[in-house]
């Protein structure tokens, strides 16, 4: 019998013992996780890890009292002794008004098959992942001969299975895998030293870019940022990367968690409805994209993956809520349940997707006369309850529509909801190996701090 199916197995077990044990409601997660990654330097490989993981967790509720167990060792006896102490914790714990499992009427029917399993990926072999590694280092310091050093390349890839079970009669299982390549080369002229990296990420290694197209682009990147200089301050367009755009939506969606939200703890609290950001803005999380990063068929209480639309064209239309958030708040759950071992449900996002608009990057940069360029941000600089928003940064200087100077050493500054109506332009260009899919975005006005 395979692994995958003794978690099949194994689960409901667990869950018919925290009944015989006095459990009103129980669910279990199991994950089982396979890992090899290989990181070379110099051309030699540095190190070679394999890792293998299995784990369960289990909670159990006494009404709306629950208490939560996790382990890694998987004998009968030891899982017997969880659960049995779980659900006595769960006894003694304080009741939480509305916790409890999701409503079953909206559990997830069947398998929704959102290509997520690379069934070749587990016969990637060591020496196909040193190869490509050291593919990409070379590619990175054949670009510039200023490049004479590096922090290495990875190539990596995990294949992991994930199964769901609970007193409602749930059982759902999915296999997800991903492949990852990435080069971090270093640049010195004698002056300065620099680094920077580039990556590629998909869960089908078909759909990795080639090596040596990441070194190239991590060589690239590494030369631009050298004779990097301090800018004036001032106020002026600023422009993110789709990286670094997607950074600025990340602390957005962030506001939208259900949790800030019980906790108070949201700028954006009590704004559904409500127009918040430019008629460009349009943000979805969407669990069901096509080999997508965050894709899953289900979230961590068994409802399926759906798309929703968080904010569209600039108007708040939805919050992320899991079962116990959407219950406190008055509202249904968006199915954005994200659950691990150790824990209860939590709210997760899956695919964050910002609706791309009409103009290439460059359109962008030649509607500026001055501004700022961002390709890497520094910190945690943003406060969710007030949207305040500061953190340090690194870029180009933009001068009459084309990037100048590499720039470091300087903090832009703002309120997201101030940057969110500010939104001027949208790029065509989202970056599509990430789970938070942003093209570039040109936001009119902001403070930049330098010298």
């Amino acid at each position: 019998m395979s692994k995958k199916q003794d978690m099949k197995d194994m689960l409901p077990r667990l869950i018919r013992s925290g009944a015989l044990f006095g459990a009103s409601d129980c669910d279990a997660v199991g994950l089982e996780v396979k890992t090899l990654t290989v990181r070379v330097r110099q051309g030699e490989v540095e190190f070679v890890e394999r890792s293998t993981e299995s784990g369960v967790g289990f909670r159990a509720f006494h009404d709306t009292a629950s208490a939560v167990s996790s382990s890694s060792n998987l004998g009968s006896s030891e899982l017997n002794r969880m659960v049995k102490n779980t659900c006595e914790r769960a006894r003694v714990t304080e009741a939480v008004e509305h916790a409890g499992l999701a409503d079953p009427v909206g559990y997830a029917e069947g398998e929704l098959d959102l290509e997520l399993w690379d069934p070749d990926a587990s016969a990637v072999s060591v020496d196909t992942c040193v190869d490509e590694a050291i593919r990409a280092e070379a590619a990175a310091l054949a670009v510039d001969e200023r490049l004479t050093n590096s922090e290495g390349a990875e190539r990596s890839v995990r294949v992991a299975t994930v199964t769901l079970a609970n007193s409602h009669g749930l059982i759902r299982q999915y296999m997800s895998t991903r492949h990852g390549i990435s080069a971090v080369p270093v640049a010195s002229d004698g002056k300065e030293m620099v680094r920077d990296w580039w990556m590629s990420s998909a869960r089908f290694a078909s759909d990795l870019s080639a090596p040596e197209a990441v070194g190239r682009k991590a060589g690239e990147r590494t030369i631009r940022r050298m004779g990097a200089v301090v800018p004036e301050t001032m106020t002026a367009p600023v422009v993110f990367s789709p990286l670094m755009a997607g950074r600025v939506v990340g602390a957005i969606v962030g506001a939208l968690d259900g949790y800030a939200l019980v906790n108070g703890a949201s700028f954006l609290k009590g704004k559904k409805g409500n127009r918040v950001g430019s008629e460009r803005l349009n943000i979805i999380d969407d669990g069901t994209v096509l080999r997508g990063l965050g894709s899953r068929p289900f979230d961590g209480e068994g409802l399926p993956a759906q798309p929703t639309t968080l904010i569209g064209d600039g108007v708040l239309q939805s919050y992320l809520l899991d079962s116990y958030t959407a219950r406190k708040l008055g509202e249904v759950s968006t199915h954005n349940a994200s659950r691990s071992l150790q824990g209860a449900p939590v709210v997760g996002t899956t695919n964050v997707v910002v609706r791309p608009g009409e103009f290439s990057q460059s359109e962008i940069l030649e509607s500026i006369v001055s501004g700022v360029f961002i390709t890497e941000l520094f910190g945690f600089g943003v406060n969710a309850t007030t949207g305040d928003y500061s953190q340090g940064a690194a870029g180009f200087r933009i001068r009459n529509g084309k990037l100048e100077e590499a720039i470091h050493e300087f903090t832009i500054a703002g309120n997201l909801m101030e940057m969110m109506g500010g939104i001027e332009m949208m790029g065509n260009d989202p970056f599509l190996e990430s789970s938070v899919r942003c093209p570039t975005i040109k936001i009119g006005s902001m403070t930049v701090a330098g010298q």
